[in-house]
Parts: C-alpha cells; structure tokens; sequence
C-alpha cells in the first residue's frame, strides 16, 4: 500500500477516508497508467468512491468545497481545470461521451460530475426507463405531503380498473422500501377501500390481488445467491406483474430503484407514491426529490405522469401544524425561517415551542407528561388491555435528531425507563415499548414495527398493531428489539401519532436538515411540540439536503 500521510488533513476533515484512497492504488495497479497519477486525481478519485456513504451517486466538481491545504498539492481553481486533469487519466477515467473500451473503465466525467461507473451505469438505465415509461403512458407519479389522501387516490383508481373489463387480467404488486412500509401500505388500503362504496365483491378482488412487500422480498434478493437478485433483467427472470405501486418511494435509493425497474415485464405499469419533501434514502441517491422535479413544472416534458395531492387531512388547514408544516416545507430564505418562528411563538393549544437552554420548568413538565403516559402504557398492558396500550403509546411519542445524548433517543429511553413503575423487575417488564430491528418473516415482522410487552393469560406477549386486531408475539420468540419510549425521526417515517414531541440537538449538526425537521413536525394529528433552540431551528430550515446527481439533469436532457 502507497503511504498517503500527505492527504492527512483531507483524511481529518473527512473529505476522503484511508479506506477509498487505498481502494484508488488496487484500480491504479490494474489499470497500470503509463505515467503516474497526480495526487490531486488520486484525492478526487477517492472522493467519487466515497460520495455514496454521504447519499451521493457522483461527485460534482464545480461544487467542490474548499480543500484544505495538502503540502506540494496545487487543487484546480475552476471545474474546465479539473476536467481537464481527470480527462488526461484516460486509464481509469472515462469521458460519457465516448463509448465504452474493454477493459472497462472504474470511473466516468459526465460534464463536470465524477461517477463511479456503476453509479453512472444506474443513473442512466433509470432514466432511459422512466422516459419510455412516461413515452408509453405507463408511468405515474402521486405526489403530496402526509394525509393528503395518496392512498385514497389509489384505492379510487384500483376500484375503477378492477369493476371494469380486464380486471381478471391484472397482475399487481405493492410494494415498499420497508417492511414498515409495506405493511402501513396495506392498512392504509384496507381502510380507504372500507371508506368506499364500491362493490364488496371489488374490495375483495383489489385485497386478493394485493399482498404487500418490501421491494427487496419482490426481487427475491439474496446475499447468498451469485445473482443477487432472483427477478432481474434477464427476460427469463422477469417479474410477473403489470401494475407496480411503489409507496413511500422517497425512501427508494438510486441503486433500488434501478434494479427494480430493470426487472420489470415490457409494458407494465409503474405507479411512485410519496412525499419528495420527506427524508431521501439512507443509500444514494433521491430518486423522488429528483423525479418531482421535471414532473410537478407545469410544461415540464413528465408533467403528464403527475397527480398532485394537495388537501390536507390529517390536521386542520388552519392549524398552526399545517402552517409550521408548509413554512418548512416551502422555506426560501430568511424571511420564512422568521415566519416560522413568528408561528411557533404564537399560543394555541396544538404547538407548543420549549426552548431547553431556558424553559427548564416546561421541560420538566413535559417529561413528566411522557413519564405519566408511559405508566398508563404499563397499567394497560399488566391487565392484558392490548389495543388499549398500543394507541396509547401512540397517543404520544417523543421523536429525536440523535441517537445518543441526554437529548438523544438513549437519554430518553433511560430516563422514562427509570420512572415506570415495575420496569426494574423484568428485562420485558409490562408496557415496555419495542421496536423490532430485524425483519423475521416467518413472525410477519418487519424492521421499525413497534409493540408493547402485555400480560396476556399470564405469559409475557407484545403485541403489535395488526390489520383487524392486535398480533400478540411471546417476548422468547422475538427477533432483536429494542427500548423505544423515544425514537429516531427516522425511523418515525410513515408513522402517525396524537401527540409529537421533536427534540432537536441544541448545537448545529450536520444531522439538523430541513427535510428531518419537516418529516419530524409532520407526524402528529393534533398536537405538536418541538424542544429546540431558535438557533437549531433557524439553521435546519436553512439547511436542505443537497446531495449530488446527475438524475434531474438527465431527465431534462433526454
């Protein structure tokens, strides 16, 4: 291995990690360049290999930060400088424009942003599928914030296809990038169709037909199988469906997204379902955010594959939730982010605002609420009342930036523990609230389902919220939980609650985004508070996700 002691500062400011540079010496000895690489190429190289674990599909170099400084490195000064420097490494640095060569190329410049060549690789198949998709009038895509009827617009459009002629002839799947998801995507259906006056006999059709699944079990994804994915895009390994609903499509990566397209039949349907305001992928990419925005422009070429949902239900439309929702959402500079905290100062029983570094009374009473709502939890789930004790643990849930700290979901789970009366007697003491961390199919699980441990006919059980009823699990057949009285804005995706209480860290984080703050204070349905700093807040809004893509520019340009 090349000693890199040089890149020492880029390695402590985490512009690149030891890990990626070494990963750039294995391509340079096989791609074996006839002269060496300048350490600049070297650097960018591995900051291409890196871009993904930051949610980025490539780098681009016209928006490069500042680097610091690297003894006997002179960085380029503008993007034309770079791209001439990485066009010269004609070994391991392809140019789009020109076509592929054997032995294939690891990197690829596509104007000014750097692509592993997988990366590039999926970038391009997925948009050649959404424009032959939108070209053949297969592809839709339903837009809108939480309770602006998403499902309901499905279940309307699943009843006119299923009381019409072909109806036998539909093959459909709905699908999720999460267990969680899934499953909430069922139920959701469930009741919109329960709220419809359509025909039982088409209720029943649509419910057959529509078994819920995470894209992954669709694929019949194996880590253990050469070919990882069982349905690919091998006519012979296709999928056998002709309408594709994909929910909460916000969380869907780049490389998901890609190798669920690929697998599809010719002349299938694909609906995407979200909210591109949410949080984006864990993995690279946002592949929602980017598809809205060549969809929701009126005169915009994909226009004509968008519905819009825009009524909201879940709270009032004049509720300062709805106000405070829409600020962030929509926040453009500093005059909305003044708004924001204009709104959140007024008084009205659905938001309250706790400023931690000052209301230390209200905070106190706060906890206390949670504490008090936690033991209600327990009493319930001790006399066996299952439904009772899960919409109460639901009537109030305190939803955290961090995972550690005394702010964090590890500081609130301690505390709230240490207060529930009977919680030091058993490591499932009754009201603990779970949340599962590993799917488990044979249980029906899935990662983020959330229960209460209940004393059911005097064995210890924790139920779970079902489609009819609560699903009740003996605690020694559960797969890994863990203690959630507090949880991750994350994992809160999806999820609805009576009452949200979102703690936000009081110092800037790079974790503080506009896009967790609005998932974040969109969950309740009547009342919202938010423990933070002005400061916090202020720095969140002003703080969108932007992760680098070529996907927008893609779309646009073909």
């Amino acid at each position: 291995m090349r000693n890199h002691s040089r890149f020492q500062s880029l390695i402590k400011e985490e512009f690149v990690s030891v890990v990626d540079l070494h990963a750039v010496d294995a391509l340079i000895d096989l791609a074996q360049p006839k002269t060496a690489l300048a350490a600049e190429v070297v650097a960018v190289l591995a900051m291409a290999i890196g871009a993904g674990r930051d949610g980025n599909t490539c780098i681009d170099i016209e928006a490069l930060p500042k680097l610091p400084v690297v003894a006997g490195v002179s960085w380029p000064t503008s993007a034309k400088a770079w791209k001439s420097l990485l066009s010269s490494c004609t070994e391991l640095v392809r140019n789009s424009s020109q076509p592929e060569t054997s032995p294939r190329h690891p990197f690829v410049l596509d104007d000014t942003r750097l692509y592993i060549a997988r990366s590039y690789e999926e970038e391009r198949a997925v948009v050649n599928h959404l424009v032959r998709l939108h070209a053949g009038g297969q592809l839709t895509v339903v837009l809108g914030g939480p309770g602006t009827g998403k499902t309901t617009y499905i279940s309307g459009e699943l009843i006119t296809m299923f009381s019409g002629e072909g109806a036998d002839d539909i093959k459909l799947s709905l699908v999720a990038p999460t267990g969680k998801a899934a499953r909430r995507m069922r139920q959701s259906l469930m009741r919109a169709l329960a709220r419809s006056s359509a025909p039982e006999e088409v209720v029943k059709k649509i419910l057959d037909a529509a078994d819920s699944q995470t894209v992954h079990k669709l694929l019949g994804m194996s880590p253990r199988r050469a070919q990882r994915y069982k349905f690919n895009s091998d006519p012979k390994s296709r999928l056998k469906c002709n309408l594709l609903i994909v929910d909460e499509a916000s969380m869907m990566s780049l490389s998901l997204m890609y190798h669920l397209l690929e697998a599809l039949e010719d002349g299938a349907k694909v609906w995407l379902v979200g909210d591109p305001d949410q949080l984006a992928s864990v993995d690279a990419g946002t592949v929602l955010g980017d598809i809205s925005q060549v969809t929701e422009p009126v005169g915009s070429r994909f226009h004509s594959s968008f519905v819009p949902r825009t009524v909201q239900h879940r709270y009032p439309e004049a509720s300062r939730i709805n106000r405070l929702v829409k600020c962030v959402r929509n926040a453009q500079s500093q005059k909305d982010i003044d708004l924001f905290l204009e709104i959140l100062a007024e008084t009205s029983p659905d938001v309250s605002w706790i400023d931690p570094k000052v209301q230390k009374d209200d905070l106190k009473k706060l906890t206390q609420l949670v504490i008090d709502n936690a033991n209600a939890v327990a009493v319930l789930a001790e006399a066996g009342k299952s439904a009772e004790a899960l919409a109460t643990l639901a009537s109030v849930q305190i939803l955290c930036a961090n995972r550690e700290g005394a702010m964090g979901v590890a500081g609130w789970n301690r505390s709230i523990q240490r207060a529930v009366k009977g919680s030091a007697s058993h490591p499932f003491y009754f009201g603990r609230p779970v949340m599962i961390n590993k799917n488990d199919d044979s249980l029906q699980l899935a990662n983020g389902d959330v229960g209460v441990v209940c004393n059911i006919g005097g064995s210890r059980k924790v139920a779970f919220e079902g489609l009819e009823k609560p699903v009740e699990i003996p605690v020694n057949s559960l797969p890994s939980v863990d203690t959630v009285h507090g949880l991750t804005i994350h994992k809160s995706q999806g999820s609805e609650y009576t009452h949200a209480v979102v703690v936000l860290p009081a110092q800037q984080s790079k974790i503080l985004t506009r896009e967790l703050l609005y998932t974040a204070i969109s969950r309740p349905t009547e009342q919202l508070t938010i423990i933070a700093t002005a400061e916090a807040l202020a720095y969140a809004i002003n703080n969108p996700i932007r992760r680098s893509t070529g996907l927008v520019t893609a779309l646009r340009a073909d």
